[in-house]
Order: structure tokens, then sequence, then C-alpha cells
């Protein structure tokens, strides 16, 4: 898995809606993709592309949408590596804002028990389970990694208000310092 970040691509984002944004083709060189593999330099090339089922919250609303995703082979190890767009969490079809925004609707509590807030958010509440302990997990690891101070509410609504270059930065630095997406499962 490889991402998509600023640095690598040569794009510009001109929605101010951040989770739209990975709906878009990427443009990237892929001189600058570092094999996360082998860490050749240079040694990408496109293979094809696969669908996968992508679901986002906007304006109050649950959008769903089969996207498009870049698959890419190093010629140095042979092997295939996928090219996520910033929102796009591996193995997992919600994006990072959708599930800050449901973190922020529990904590705030919008829904009056979590039976109505996964009915609105169309998830069971196992899958909500889950994905507040990985938030809460990924949360502490970045406020532990930074050494500031911090808490699961600061980072929910920090994330539903940031803009794309502060999003994209924030994600960007997460996974350079853990090596992992933020929200991706962590083996403890």
């Amino acid at each position: 898995m490889l991402r998509a970040f600023k640095k690598v691509c040569k794009y510009v984002r001109e929605k101010t809606d951040i989770d739209m944004s990975a709906l878009e083709p990427l443009d990237y060189d892929l001189s600058k993709i570092i094999c996360p593999a082998c860490r050749a330099h240079g040694a990408m090339s496109y293979h094809n592309n696969y669908e996968r089922h992508f679901i986002w919250a906007q304006d109050g609303c649950i959008n769903e949408r089969l996207i498009s995703v870049d698959c890419l082979y190093c010629c140095s190890c042979k092997s295939y590596h996928a090219l996520l767009p910033i929102s796009v969490i591996p193995y997992l079809s919600y994006s990072v804002i959708f599930i800050a925004q449901l973190i922020s609707d529990w904590l705030d509590k919008t829904w009056p028990d979590i039976e109505a807030l996964c009915e609105h958010y169309r998830i069971s509440v196992k899958t909500f389970m889950r994905l507040r302990r990985r938030f809460s997990v990924c949360t502490v690891l970045a406020f532990g990694l930074t050494g500031k101070e911090g808490s699961t509410k600061k980072a929910a609504t920090d994330l539903c208000c940031a803009d794309i270059d502060s999003l994209d930065m924030f994600l960007s630095d997460f996974f350079n310092r853990t090596g992992r997406s933020f929200c991706q499962h962590f083996l403890t």
C-alpha cells in the first residue's frame, strides 16, 4: 500500500469538501515514488486499477460510491502496491472524516443512544465499537508521537473541521511516523 500524499503527487485539490478529493483521479510522478517493500527509487510502473467501495459523510448525509484505485508494480522486488488517496483507509470502506464525524457525534451526544447514531450512519453497533476503538488507539498514538496533549474529542473535532492541507499534513505525518494509515488496524 502506498499513499498519494502531496509530496509524491502533482495535483491540486480545489474542492472544499475533504472527502470528495479522494474520489478524484490523481496525477502523480512515478519516478518520485519509493517502493514500500524494497525502498527502490523510480522502480514503480503502472499495472492496472481496481474498484473499491468508499463511504463518506457530507452535510449530514451518508454517501457511497465505487472509486478507482491505481495499482503499481515494482520491477525491483516484483511486488504490487495500491496507491490510495489520503482519505481512504486500507481494508476499510469508511473515510477518515466519516469516522471522525461518527466519533464527534457520539461524544457530543447528538443522538439519544448508540443505536440511533448507528442507524443514522447505517452501520451496526459492533462496527461502531470497532471504529471507536481504532480511532482511540490512533488518537493516543498521534498525541504520543507529537508530545502534545489532546483527547479523542479534540482529535475528532479537529479532523472534521480540518482543511485539505492540514488534513493532508496530519495524515502524512502520522503515516510517516507509524508506517500505517490513521484508523488502520493496529495489532497489539
